[in-house]
């Protein structure tokens, strides 16, 4: 359902709606549009039912009470339950009975943008009405109550409107499911762009103002042109009004800009030899200023009458709001003559004239003397080809030598003709010559050539909407659409001053109408064809323009394009309907099922496919499938194709045949298939499949427990005669470990897991297992593990973060390089209580003394002396090497280095350790030394006597000294650790 409403501006509704208080007339509490809120605001014998008061159906008081099932309310009789007032409940308290019921206002047009609604006018002209709807539905499930319309704010408010019925209809009720359409006009009274927010307000009790912003814009730049830049009235006899000349004054500007014409008068104030009238296209006069749209036409019109014998000139000013030139001036000229013979009209202004076609103008040339005069010549001077003079009553071509004598008050008539052969203005001069007072009278003539506007089409019509779609069922339809061109090959701007249907159908729209098209320009309107019934349909759109040449049903100006539509409505049934069971079918044979496709209407029906829908069993085809390129024609023709069901294997199979068609209320049509085949006897297969099928063994090598399935094992000699694939033998080294992977999986020559025999894992700790021809052998170590034994009976024993390939001992005692000491096993001297300085120093072969080790690590580049712990006896001075550090803490037996493993070292000499002139760094660490006793009186002894050695470091050591000799103190070198004083022993440690 569409309804057309207009509206009117009522700006304060929607407060007062809400906000209503009682007052002591009979509108008490009514808001400004007379909607009530409870019964009193209603007269007697009324009930407010949704803002509205309503007859009741009977008068009630107290001793006139109302029937069964009816209630007294302010003095009329109401269905119980029936809501008063305007809180679409109970009329209890204003809330919403059920929040999931109830009118909803949901806008269909314009569509929302940003959580606005926007309707464009786009770019009007001044003095065309332009219309928009609002398109509203009501998606809830009770009557919807448009209560009011109003427009607020905005600029130019009265530029838009709505018609008073639509206003007297109020409030009005859309249905629920129904639409409503609201026609918002829109008027344009200057050249500024406008805009305003039209206000819909309803019962809708989650959105009872629904805004609508309206926009109208204007673009471009207006140009001030006019189409005679002078006017010459020639010759005019002092008293005589000339015959008026004129020129238009046209916008032909930019977009749809608008000129602001200010004023149109003459340079000379109040000069009394012109006068100037303005009008427009209607021949009205104008008042200024005056707006213009892009194309429009002002006349002006100006008459010269002399008042004294001279020659008269001034100057039209118009004045207007071009950009570019303020101020444009048309000249005028003229001159006041007495004399013998006088011409009328004068001037001559054959105004415009079509290019290719003629005007002419009859003129009287009068002896208006009071004797007779001779007419010497009647000629055009300074005119083109275009220009022609003739006489009926004289042969103009012999006045010369033959003139024509004219006796008081005689006349002969003359008729000058202009042919239009270019755009333009043109001008000439009648010349009159006589033998009375004044010789000569010159009469200025004057004609423009123009080329109209002419509109054209592509296509031509009749245009043709053939074959669209209308579903009686479904009340569905098509909607197909054919693009115009409306061009414009003339010289004039087009104006299209309406667009409208000569039978106004319902069926036919058109988008994009146009409104004014330039010169050689064109433009493109849309225009679509909804059926709401089957069978043909014709109309006219016309457009009413400016084009002379244009014309239909005697409408001057009218272009008619034919529209021809046809609204089909093609039916199809498909025989039989549902589904259809194939039944059990077996193996080897086939099921065939036909399906016959029927058009039930006269109109052509394509079937558009026929196809097996995915995800159903492949033992479904189709065959005999018709030729689909052509329609069926005419009702009761059809086509017929067969399923076929050919089972491949036992159990049920289903699928789905789906036909598709150009039936817009029927386009798919689903049958669901099913069947199912018992297959073959256990053991046999249909391997040819030929009937009667199932001749094959299945518990061969070729066909095993299935048709074309070989039995093939990897590694192994296969076997079928149980019906399934089995490993007879394995093939060596290969054997079937698991039981579970077909065949023989497992390579014994190389398997870890099972080396040589299934179930036989190789273990190595800490190591990698190989397994290999001779059985299972240790691999690489773990990562961080090392195996420095080289036994395999404990793997990779020795667990180490290698850090590098150098390991100078620390206090942390860390092998770095993972050697198994801390120390360096490959370059390190070892010394050891259980070795023999005849030894080669290494951890397996030690030397035994601590000097010897120093010796040999100095002689061969050492940087190290592991000493392990023990006693030691030296028989001299241990003397320490620069470079060659010297480290205690190791056992004996295994090399490993702990704090409580220190060498004691016994010097049989006052000095047990000397260090002298170590510049690099040179360690001693976890050592205890012990120098004999003074054999003499004052000897001093000493446990480390160092000197000029800042490299050296000592690090966990016991330097002890024996008793020093009797006598005074002796003086102690520095860095020494001497026994003191008194014969006291000293110690120094480290």
């Amino acid at each position: 359902m569409s309804i057309r409403i207009s509206l009117v501006y009522l700006p304060v509704l929607f407060f007062v709606f809400f906000f209503s208080s009682a007052c002591s007339d009979d509108t008490a509490g009514k808001d400004a549009a007379g909607l009530c809120v409870e019964d009193e605001q209603c007269p007697i014998g009324q009930y407010c039912q949704e803002g509205i008061c309503i007859d009741g159906s009977g008068q009630c008081d107290e001793t006139n009470p109302c029937l069964d099932g009816s209630q007294c309310r302010n003095g009329t009789c109401v269905a119980s339950g029936q809501d008063g007032g305007m809180d679409g409940d109970d009329g209890s308290d204003g809330s919403d009975a059920d929040a999931d019921h109830g009118p909803d206002i949901e806008i269909i047009s314009p569509t929302q943008s940003a959580g606005v609604y926007q309707m464009d006018f786009g770019n009007v002209m001044v003095g065309v009405m332009v219309e928009r709807d609002v398109v509203l539905e009501n998606v809830g499930d009770e009557d919807l109550r448009i209560l009011d319309l109003n427009f607020e704010s905005g600029t130019d408010l009265d530029d838009f409107s709505l018609d008073q019925a639509t206003m007297d209809s109020l409030p009005l009720i859309v249905s629920p499911g129904a639409q409503a359409t609201i026609a918002v006009r829109y008027d344009a009274s200057d050249a500024t762009t406008d805009h305003s927010v039209l206000d819909i307000i309803s019962n809708d009790p989650d959105e009872a103002l629904v805004k609508i912003h309206l926009l109208s814009e204007f673009k471009g730049e207006p140009k001030v042109a006019v189409s005679m830049e002078s006017l010459d009235f020639g010759d005019l006899a002092l008293g005589q009004n000339s015959q008026p000349l004129g020129f238009s004054i046209s916008n032909q500007g930019s977009g749809n800009a608008v000129l602001s014409v200010e004023d149109v008068r003459l340079a000379v104030i109040d000069n009394e030899d012109f006068d100037v009238q303005v009008e427009d296209v209607e021949h009205q006069e104008v008042q200024f200023p005056v707006l213009l749209n892009n194309g429009d036409v002002l006349d002006v019109s100006v008459v010269y009458h002399p008042q004294i014998q001279e020659q008269d000139t001034d100057r039209i000013l118009i004045v207007s709001d071009d950009p570019n030139s303020s101020s444009v001036e048309v000249t005028l000229t003229g001159r006041g003559v007495v004399g013998d013979v006088t011409v009328e009209p004068s001037p001559v202004d054959l105004g415009r004239v079509r290019v290719g076609a003629s005007a002419s103008e009859d003129v009287t040339i009068t002896n208006s003397g009071g004797a007779t005069v001779e007419l010497t010549g009647v000629q055009l001077v300074d005119a083109s080809d275009s220009w022609s003079v003739d006489s009926t009553d004289v042969d103009l071509g012999t006045l010369q030598d033959s003139p024509q004598v004219l006796e008081p008050g005689q006349l002969i008539h003359a008729q000058v003709q202009y042919q239009a052969s270019a755009v333009g203005s043109e001008s000439a001069t009648l010349l009159v010559t006589h033998t009375g007072p004044s010789a000569q009278v010159q009469t200025a003539l004057s004609a423009q050539g123009y080329i109209p506007a002419h509109a054209t089409l592509d296509p031509q019509p009749p245009l043709v909407f053939s074959d669209v779609q209308w579903d009686q069922g479904t009340s569905t339809a098509e909607t197909r659409s054919i693009n115009i061109d409306i061009g414009n090959d003339g010289g004039e701007p087009l104006v299209i001053s309406s667009v409208h249907l000569a039978n106004s159908s319902t069926e036919f729209t058109w988008q994009n109408e146009p409104s004014s098209i330039s010169p050689s320009q064109h433009q493109q309107m849309s225009i679509s064809f909804t059926p709401d019934s089957s069978g043909s349909v014709t109309d006219r759109l016309y457009l009413e323009t400016n084009d002379p040449d244009a014309q239909y049903d005697g409408v001057a100006g009218r272009v008619s394009i034919e529209l021809q539509a046809n609204a089909i409505d093609p039916a199809m049934v498909v025989i039989p309907t549902g589904a259809h069971d194939f039944g059990q079918v077996l193996m080897g044979d086939t099921g065939v099922f036909s399906v016959t496709i029927l058009s039930a209407s006269p109109d052509p029906l394509f079937v558009l496919g026929i196809e097996l829908a995915g995800g159903g069993s492949a033992d479904y085809s189709l065959a005999n499938l018709p030729d689909l390129s052509a329609p069926l024609v005419g009702q009761g023709t059809s086509v017929t194709f067969d399923v076929v069901y050919a089972p491949t294997d036992s159990g049920p199979d289903t699928g789905q045949v789906v036909i598709s068609s150009s039936d817009l209320g029927n386009p798919l049509v689903t049958i669901a298939l099913s069947g199912s085949s018992p297959g073959c006897p256990d053991g046999w297969g249909d391997c040819d499949a030929s009937v009667p099928g199932c001749e094959t063994p299945l518990n061969t090598l070729d066909d095993c427990a299935a048709c074309d399935t070989p039995c093939s094992l990897p590694h192994a000699n296969p076997t079928c005669e149980t019906g399934s694939c089995e490993v007879l033998s394995c093939v060596d080294p290969w054997d079937d470990c698991d039981s579970n992977a077909p065949g023989c999986e497992t390579d014994l020559s190389s398997d870890p897991e099972h080396c040589l025999s299934c179930d036989n894992a190789c273990f190595f700790a800490n190591a990698n297992p190989v397994c290999g021809p001779s059985g299972c052998q240790m691999g690489s170590c773990l990562d961080d593990y090392w195996n420095l034994d080289g036994s395999t009976a404990n793997g990779c024993e020795y667990h180490c973060v290698f850090q590098g390939d150098s390991d100078e001992p620390d206090e942390l005692f860390t092998d770095s390089n993972c050697d198994g000491i801390d120390g360096d096993i490959a370059t390190a001297v070892f010394v050891s209580p259980l070795g023999s300085d005849s030894n080669s120093g290494t951890m397996d072969n030690p030397l035994r003394h601590i000097s010897a080790g120093i010796s040999l690590a100095n002689s061969q580049g050492s940087s190290q002396v592991l000493v392990a712990a023990g006693g030691y006896s030296e028989d001299s001075t241990l003397v320490l090497r620069e470079g060659v550090s010297v480290y205690g803490g190791y056992d004996p037996v295994t090399w490993r280095r702990e704090s409580g493993n220190v060498p004691v070292v016994l010097v049989a000499s006052t000095t047990g350790v000397s260090a002298s002139n170590i510049n690099t760094t040179t360690v001693m660490e976890l050592i205890r030394v012990q120098s004999e006793d003074a054999l003499s009186a004052g000897q001093s002894t000493y446990g480390l006597f160092a000197s000029s050695s800042d490299g050296l470091v000592l690090r966990s050591c016991e330097f002890h000294a024996g008793l020093g000799g009797n006598g005074s103190a002796g003086n102690s070198p520095s860095g020494a650790a001497d026994s003191g004083t008194n014969g006291t022993a000293g110690q120094s440690g480290c």
